[in-house]
């Protein structure tokens, strides 16, 4: 589609008239108005026809019935859409969403295909839904923005990885798909040849003697990132096509192959950790947003990308959050609330380190039963800080002891 505009890049034309091209995401019908959220592979932003939208002969550009159209339209149908940037005015203006500060002023819709109502809702993570089901309609399913988002840090980390090899001197080399079966760890799965009556083909199980031989011809360091067909049951992890990176070098020890992949791991850690978690800037900015909420703080990270549910960052996001907290209230109570409304608590660290503290000042008691006693305190009086939390926690052990202070756990 000529001229067409990435939704992501709207803000960037305000003003000014536009071409974009994607899915209905939503539509609602008010009458006088139809709003649209129309979504690209960019992002999403909300489209309005107004009754007076609709050009008129002798106006620029080509007469349209942009009101017509969009009584008919529904959720998941693809439109080419071509309309004017506008701010919202203030009163509108969404700040927990991309693009809430403008929208479409539709002039003309174009149906590019029509679509049935869609067997289940897309707008979930889905787990809800059998996954039988999700796999039958998988081309609608990758359209759930969970799984889009898995795609996409796939792509990531796989650009990274052979931007990473490459640095390091590495060749990407293919290996043959259609070869000869050789003894591996499990079956073949084999391809009858037409030109040779009786012989077949076996697909790979990984490139084990390919690389061996290129090893042989003297490219010493290689990588792929191999299909792999293994004829066994599926497990947990494992299914009969897979993909897997595939590395050999020559002249090295154990350590070399070893320091390699671990350098790489670790950069591949660092990167995504970048990119996915909420800065302590991006906690206070949250705060400032929510009037203090801690609940309402992380809706506004998670609206913005920041993985800050998700149990591999919830250390990282609760001390962006504690640190941004202490700073503007002088509390540091938001960190137990963070870790007690989680299946997270009596498994983290911080947890482990502040009963097993307790329990070390009233002799032998086991840090677990510690560590549960100060949930429910939490739980008793969430708003307490954890100097209070701990003093209540060892009042109720019975003990008189001396209670050092916590004003906040290091993570």
């Amino acid at each position: 589609m000529p001229d067409r505009i990435f939704i992501k890049d709207l803000k960037e034309y305000i003003g000014q008239e536009v071409t974009i091209a994607g899915w209905v995401d939503v539509r609602r019908d008010q009458g006088k108005m139809v709003f649209f959220d129309f979504r690209d592979m960019s992002g999403k932003v909300q489209g309005v026809v107004l009754p007076a939208s609709t050009r008129r002969q002798g106006e620029a550009g080509p007469k349209s019935g942009a009101m017509e159209v969009a009584q008919k339209i529904r959720t998941e149908w693809v439109l080419g859409v071509q309309g004017k940037v506008n701010k919202r005015p203030e009163k509108n203006i969404n700040k927990d969403q991309l693009n809430g500060d403008i929208e479409l002023e539709i002039l003309d819709i174009k149906v590019l295909n029509e679509a049935e109502t869609p067997p289940f809702d897309i707008s979930s993570d889905g787990l809800e839904i059998g996954e039988e089901h999700r796999l039958k309609y998988r081309y609608v399913d990758l359209r759930r923005p969970r799984l889009a988002k898995n795609i996409k840090s796939r792509h990531k980390v796989i650009k990274f990885i052979r931007d990473f090899l490459d640095q390091e001197g590495f060749f990407e080399i293919e290996t043959p798909i259609l070869t000869k079966s050789t003894p591996e760890g499990a079956r073949d799965y084999v391809v009858p040849s037409r030109l040779e009556k009786g012989k077949f083909y076996a697909l790979p199980q990984s490139p084990q003697q390919y690389k061996q031989l290129l090893m042989v011809a003297g490219f010493e360091k290689y990588f792929q990132i191999a299909r792999c067909m293994r004829d066994e049951d599926t497990r947990g992890d494992r299914q009969p096509e897979f993909t897997q990176l595939d590395m050999e070098m020559s002249f090295v020890e154990r350590e070399d192959v070893m320091d390699v992949n671990e350098k790489l791991l670790i950069e591949i850690v660092k990167k995504l950790r970048e990119e996915t978690q909420a800065s302590i800037a991006d906690c206070k900015k949250a705060l400032e947003e929510s009037s203090g909420d801690y609940k309402k703080a992380i809706v506004w990270l998670r609206k913005r990308g920041a993985e800050i549910a998700e149990k591999k960052a919830q250390r990282e996001t609760s001390q962006g959050i504690v640190e941004s907290y202490v700073h503007g209230n002088g509390k540091s109570g938001v960190l137990v609330v963070l870790l007690c409304e989680t299946d997270f608590v009596a498994k983290t660290e911080e947890f482990k380190n502040l009963a097993h503290e307790i329990a070390l000042q009233i002799s032998a008691m086991d840090p677990k039963n510690v560590s549960d006693l100060l949930k429910q305190e939490y739980i008793r009086d969430p708003g307490m800080t954890i100097e209070d939390l701990v003093k209540q926690t060892i009042g109720k052990l019975g003990e008189n002891i001396q209670v050092r202070e916590f004003s906040r756990i290091e993570l």
